[in-house]
């Protein structure tokens, strides 16, 4: 179900919110141990601490959207839950989707039904972390400075106000999330872009795990390459339970499997790839029903950089002043940074 489509379907308003996931609970409990606690690895202090899934991967207000408009009785944006509760529809879903696919997925591969269902909650997940908002803020700030910067020049000549910065108000950073969130353009070409790409189901070794992250839609790139969705040579991993997750790969790429969207038994090396891509792509945190996070560690101290929750993801990769024609304007191109990434070490 795409985003806009869910801002369609309302059941009354229900008690609010506060604490807000933007990893459902639903799912991170499937992650829990005998005791229903999830260990949390911190990337930041490299130590880890067991909780509870209701308590992980959750801001308080984070899908809030304030109000807007002057008549509430005719607006629905006046439902400050709106989001929340469009998300718990999409989850629902999920919810009974990926369960048919745990039960079913191991023995006969992904079923082209459960398949079309759980693309669409990928790209929700993918969109709606707390990464994403960071990574979305990133480009609309830069476009903002971009803009401001052309008009400074315009009005004053080159190298007025260098200095300058405009960002958005911190109150207002959660905007151009739910404008991608919530543009079925946007969502349903990334839907056909995931479901264009070779699709398995990999099944951990006997006695092994996938761990997840605060952003389990984790992308590797291939050497060299952006890490975005499309990009060539890319692998997409999201565990759907620590013995099976959901592997996309770019078709250009090498086929590892025999046949198209079967369960496919994994090695340990290669369970030890998927679950670094979690690591390295997660924003902070990653979660496991085990406390076992020794390789997390490891890899963390080789690539210090994917520690820092502030990372700049995003950089412009072409600007171009357009002066003439029916639509004088800007263009301009942004694109994830290349990032160097040893996988083996």
């Amino acid at each position: 179900m795409a985003g806009a489509e869910l801002i369609e379907q309302f059941s009354p308003p229900a008690q609010r919110t506060v604490w807000q996931h933007y990893v459902p609970v639903c799912y991170l409990e499937r992650f829990v141990d005998a005791n229903s606690g999830i260990f949390a690895f911190d990337k930041v202090s490299q130590r880890s601490f067991k909780t509870g899934p209701r308590r992980v991967a959750a801001e308080k207000n984070f899908y809030e959207i304030g109000v807007v408009g002057d008549d509430p009785a005719r607006n629905k944006l006046n439902d400050l839950q709106l989001v929340e509760r469009a998300l718990q529809i999409a989850e629902g879903d999920f919810a009974k989707a990926s369960e048919l696919l745990l039960a079913e997925g191991p023995h006969v591969g992904i079923a082209p039904d459960l398949k079309n269902r759980i693309v669409q909650y990928i790209v929700i997940q993918h969109l709606r972390s707390a990464r994403m908002r960071q990574k979305t803020v990133e480009v609309h700030n830069a476009m903002l400075n971009v803009q401001a910067k052309a008009i400074m020049e315009n009005e004053f000549g080159p190298g007025a106000f260098d200095n300058l910065r405009v960002s958005l108000n911190d109150a207002d950073e959660f905007l151009p999330q739910l404008q991608v969130m919530f543009d079925p353009r946007i969502t349903r070409d990334m839907e056909n872009v995931l479901l264009g790409h070779e699709w398995h189901l990999a099944l951990a070794p006997e006695g092994e795990a996938f761990i997840t992250s605060d952003h389990p839609v984790a992308i590797r790139a291939s050497t060299g390459t952006r890490a975005g969705i499309g990009s060539q040579g890319v692998a997409i991993c999201f565990p759907l339970s620590p013995r099976v997750a959901v592997v996309m790969r770019d078709r250009s790429s090498a086929h590892l499997v025999d046949r198209e969207d079967a369960a496919v038994a994994v090695s340990r090396d290669s369970l030890k790839r998927l679950n670094r891509i979690q690591v390295a792509y997660s924003r902070r945190w990653v979660f496991s029903g085990r406390d076992e996070f020794d390789d997390a560690m490891h890899f963390c101290k080789a690539h210090p950089f994917i520690t820092d929750p502030d990372r700049e993801d995003v950089e412009t990769i072409y600007h171009k002043i357009r002066k003439r024609g029916p639509r004088p304007g800007q263009l301009i191109q942004f694109a994830e940074k290349r990032r160097r990434i040893n996988w083996d070490v």
